[in-house]
């Protein structure tokens, strides 16, 4: 008996351990479980409960580098059908014959695909552009993803963006990043996840898995694509049953696994981008109390301006316009003004572009740069608007490269137009004379707006210029005005958010006795409550009567008001207004408006300008730098007088103050006499400045060179040419020292300018070739030496007459 316990005794001593460590054993075997594909946790991929998994690849049938979606598409779907343990469908919807994703969901060709796309039963979108496209033209990147995601999200639709870029040679390949960045930030914008595929290869080359130059690269892109979509999905590393492949080694298929794993474990957790984005389609605010713009047109009638007008008279900015009309009847040189923004078509930019149209060889002062806008027209005789759309992608794609090779903002009308088309067809239908609807014209002419201040500015019930039709429907301008604000804002962002704070000022100026009023309201109705912080740049200048503004998805629309009060006697002292938006609601959080403000404004001062010298020498130089002795509040045009005509005009502004050239022009009396005297007149609508007339004088010296000998060759002096008369205009000079070069003047117009020492012109006051009405009309010539003197002959008047019948 004792025998046989013995015996057993170790038995069951080993049964006892086993017994007492058998909890732990079952707490690691139960912790090795989810790291199991095929005993983790539950994946459920059918979201709509059909019982058939769907998921829908919209992708170019190639992507960078050679890609095959298809490849791509079919190695996705053998991964899901070994973890899902229902029917499971991968099918691929390729954009046609467009090269985008926005130009195949504007395009009427593939209207029948979009329908049957979003009329089935998938379960999941998954979105793919060529890199391409997301590196050139991002701005139209983010229009297809985010217009597909908004149809998505209506029916209920989950979506995915796929990042694809081209498999590089080494892991220190740089375009990656920029691709990511875009991509990220669309993803963002249109509040959709972001599956990092592109980043499978760099894990690969990083850690050597496979060579750079390896001859299956595209094959194993593809491969990559769909494991990191899957490891997206399930949260889970690829099954053994998916690591077998007809084109490659499973040894190689289980380093690109992990590969497709790390990728999407490390850029889950990365910041893929950091500041504001600055693309083609921008926004260049302009915080001014005038806006100066330059038309490249002399068509008075012009809708697009008389549109814009309107907006800027009714947001309380006076606009100041230009036009290459003052060229031709005043000289006026494009550069010597401070303009905010000039804007225009191809055509009309490509004018503005070419300097030596309407400025001759005159150089570009240091003033601020105006932001340089272009927009595209639609084509005319295209009266189906299936015929604007089919031709939509190309239209923009030109645009867009046209703009960004000559670093302008984009104007994107077309797709505001499309956008509008979408929204209501009525809306984009031609008007009884067939010319452009009133309201569309009005679109185009707040995108303007929009892009130099970044502001919207609804309609008023003011009387507004129709010029293509009487009558217009009531809410047509405000929706198509609103529908330009969305394009403008959304792309310059690429952010999908489009509420903003609407301000309204009747007044810049702030004086003791006069305060200004800001009402401000929200310009779509926010799904939180939004708290508006208000101030200004100079806190202590100015008494706010509230600094905060609390609005609701119910009061949203009613304008709250802030009392603006001086707090200092600081005469004429520029503030800005600031507004900006807290609140939960992703529309309208961090939107903020900036308006200016002038406090303790004085008109009955009077105000002038100084000169850095007072005399004009070749060693010194003959154009003394000219300033006002204050800020003016308004745009000061201020015309220069020798020898009894105007021979310049400057122009001063609150933003640009700062001292212009005064070109001087001495003759030889001039010399004879050592003084040259200058007269100058100021106009403003500052009335400190209006009227203001300077008597200027200098003290002239040749320092002992030799004067040089010009002359007016052409027209004959003492004349009368009947008219209307084509005259021409010619200059010859001499000097011991030579000549560098002559310049032919009609009054302060430059004509032409030439090296050497002849100058011929032909004398206009309107478009190339034009003739001289009756009239007298003031010619003269200017000589320049090597050394830098200078020497203008006295005013040639020309006298046309009427013909004698």
């Amino acid at each position: 008996m004792i025998k046989t316990f013995k015996r057993w005794l170790p038995i069951l001593t080993g049964v006892w351990a086993f017994a007492c460590a058998l909890p732990a054993v079952a707490d690691g075997v139960l912790s090795f479980l989810p790291s199991l594909p095929l005993l983790g946790k539950k994946v459920n991929l059918d979201l709509n409960g059909d019982g058939v998994v769907r998921v829908t690849l919209l992708s170019p049938a190639t992507h960078a580098g050679g890609i095959e979606a298809a490849a791509w598409a079919a190695d996705l779907e053998a991964m899901l059908k070994s973890v899902v343990r229902k029917n499971v469908r991968v099918t691929l919807e390729l954009p046609g014959d467009n090269q985008s994703l926005m130009g195949w969901w504007y395009s009427p060709d593939t209207r029948e695909a979009r329908e049957r796309l979003f009329a089935s039963q998938i379960d999941l979108l998954l979105i793919a552009e060529h890199e391409k496209i997301v590196t050139t033209y991002p701005e139209f990147f983010f229009e297809g993803v985010c217009r597909i995601t908004e149809r998505a999200r209506a029916k209920n639709l989950s979506t995915a963006l796929v990042l694809m870029s081209k498999p590089g040679i080494s892991h220190r390949d740089r375009q990656l990043g920029h691709t990511a960045n875009v991509v990220y930030r669309v993803g963002a914008g249109c509040g959709i996840p972001v599956i990092p595929a592109g980043y499978g290869w760099k894990q690969v080359l990083l850690h050597n898995r496979l060579p750079g130059d390896t001859p299956v690269k595209s094959r194993a892109c593809a491969y990559l694509a769909a494991a990191a979509v899957f490891c997206h999905l399930t949260d889970q590393p690829l099954p053994r049953s998916a690591l077998e492949a007809g084109w490659t080694t499973r040894k190689t298929t289980e380093q690109l696994a992990l590969s497709a794993q790390e990728a999407v474990a490390n850029e889950r957790v990365r910041s893929p981008y950091t500041g504001p984005f600055r693309g083609t389609v921008r926004i260049e605010p302009k915080n001014t109390t005038d806006l100066k713009i330059y038309l490249p047109t002399s068509q008075e009638e012009d809708p697009i301006r008389q549109n814009l007008a309107f907006i800027l008279s009714a947001a309380n900015l006076r606009p100041f316009f230009k036009s290459p009309a003052d060229w031709y009847t005043d000289g006026l040189d494009r550069f010597t003004v401070p303009f905010n923004l000039v804007y225009g078509d191809q055509q009309q930019m490509a004018y503005y572009l070419d300097r030596s149209i309407a400025t001759g060889t005159l150089a570009p002062t240091n003033l601020p740069p105006p932001s340089l806008a272009v927009f595209t027209r639609l084509p005319e005789g295209l009266a189906q608007s299936d015929d604007i759309l089919r031709r939509l992608e190309s239209l923009l794609f030109n645009g867009y490269d046209y703009a960004h090779v000559n670093n302008l903002i984009y104007i994107p009308y077309p797709l505001a137009w499309a956008r509008a088309h979408e929204r209501d067809a009525a809306l984009t239908l031609a008007s009884d004379s067939g010319r452009r609807n009133d309201w569309l014209t009005f679109m185009i002419a707040s995108m303007i707006y929009t892009s130099c201040t970044g502001r919207f500015q609804p309609p008023t019930e003011e009387g507004k210029p129709h010029s293509a039709n009487k009558t217009h429907p009531a809410g047509h301008h405000d929706l198509c005005a609103r529908i330009g604000y969305g394009v403008m804002t959304q792309l310059a962002s690429l952010s999908a958010a489009d509420n903003t704070i609407l301000m309204r000022n009747e007044t810049t100026r702030v004086e003791e006795n006069a305060p200004c009023f800001a009402s401000l309201r929200l310009m779509n109705k926010p799904q939180q409550d939004v708290r508006v912080y208000c101030g200004t740049d100079i806190p202590q200048a100015v008494t706010l009567s509230r600094d905060t503004i609390l609005f609701t998805p119910d009061t949203f629309d009613i304008e709250q008001t802030i009392r603006i009060a001086p707090a200092t006697n600081t005469p004429a002292l520029f503030v800005s207004f600031m507004a900006s938006a807290q609140s939960g609601d992703p529309a309208i959080d961090g939107k903020s408006d900036v308006r200016p403000l002038i406090l303790n404004f004085d008109e009955s001062a009077k105000a002038g300008f100084t000169l850095s010298t007072n005399a004009a020498s070749p060693t010194i130089g003959f154009h003394p730098q000219l300033s006002p002795t204050t800020r003016p509040t308004a745009i000061v045009a201020l015309t220069v007088r020798q020898h009894g005509i105007p021979t310049q005009e400057l122009f001063f502004s609150s933003d640009a103050a700062s001292s212009q050239a005064l070109a001087l022009h001495p003759t030889t009396n001039d010399y004879a006499k050592g003084l040259l005297s200058v007269e100058i007149r100021a106009a403003s609508r500052d009335l400190r400045f209006d009227g203001q007339t300077q008597t200027l004088t200098f003290a002239l010296s040749r320092e002992g060179m030799p004067l040089p000998a010009v002359a007016l060759a052409d027209p004959t002096p003492d004349r009368p040419i009947p008219g209307p008369a084509f005259v021409n205009a010619a200059a010859e000079a001499a000097a011991p020292q030579g000549i560098r070069s002559v310049t032919l003047y009609l009054e302060k117009k430059t004509l032409a300018h030439a090296v050497g020492t002849r100058c011929t012109a032909a004398v206009e006051k309107g478009p190339p070739p034009s003739r001289l009405v009756p009239g007298r009309y003031p010619v003269w010539a200017e000589a320049e030496t090597p050394d830098g003197l200078i020497l203008a002959t006295e005013p040639l008047f020309v006298e046309i007459t009427e013909k004698n019948e």
